[in-house]
């Protein structure tokens, strides 16, 4: 008998149950029988597998990625539209803030770092951040910690052709997109 189930799971002979790298789903009542590890990251109800089985990736039963799969397929497109408005090599992708000297500078409040989406590169050699997300996404917390970022110096990305610090003069400006 074959044991892979569903979405990756392996099918445990003696439980009955399937078994997905860190807790057991129980097809019989479509549930997991423990928590979530990643807890409320993972959704409101600890133990579902997700909204939509069908429509949602969850290979390791840790997080739902639909949001992730959206979110590429703007950025795609809004840098396809900026290549074609500013000219390709004027387009940085996913550039972390740096400092002064060229090292990636951490939020003091989380001990995260911060990576724009995009930063435009203008005539006068500084660039402009722009961030890229859905109509309904809340990006506060992430232009507060891009803030803070800005406090203590990350005002810099890094050309990854050139190698050299492109000052940003502004917050990421949010662009909201289907």
């Amino acid at each position: 008998e074959q044991n892979l189930r569903f979405q990756g799971q392996y099918f445990d002979v003696e439980t009955g149950l399937h078994y997905n790298t860190f807790r057991y789903y129980d097809p019989e009542i479509g549930r997991f029988t423990t928590q979530d590890p990643i807890g409320l990251a993972g959704g409101f109800n600890l133990y579902q597998y997700a909204p939509s089985p069908i429509g949602w990736i969850d290979p390791w039963g840790w997080n739902c990625i639909a949001n992730k799969v959206a979110g590429t397929a703007r950025e795609a497109r809004a840098k396809d539209l900026y290549g074609k408005r500013y000219g390709k090599e004027n387009v940085l992708s996913e550039r972390y803030l740096r400092n002064a000297e060229g090292k990636i500078v951490k939020d003091p409040l989380t001990g995260e770092a911060r990576r724009v989406d995009f930063v435009i590169k203008n005539s006068d050699g500084s660039g402009t951040a722009k961030e890229i997300t859905s109509l309904t996404a809340n990006k506060r917390g992430q232009l507060l910690k891009e803030d803070r970022i800005r406090d203590v110096g990350g005002t810099f990305v890094r050309d990854p052709k050139t190698k050299k610090l492109i000052e940003v003069r502004n917050i990421s400006t949010v662009v909201r997109v289907r």
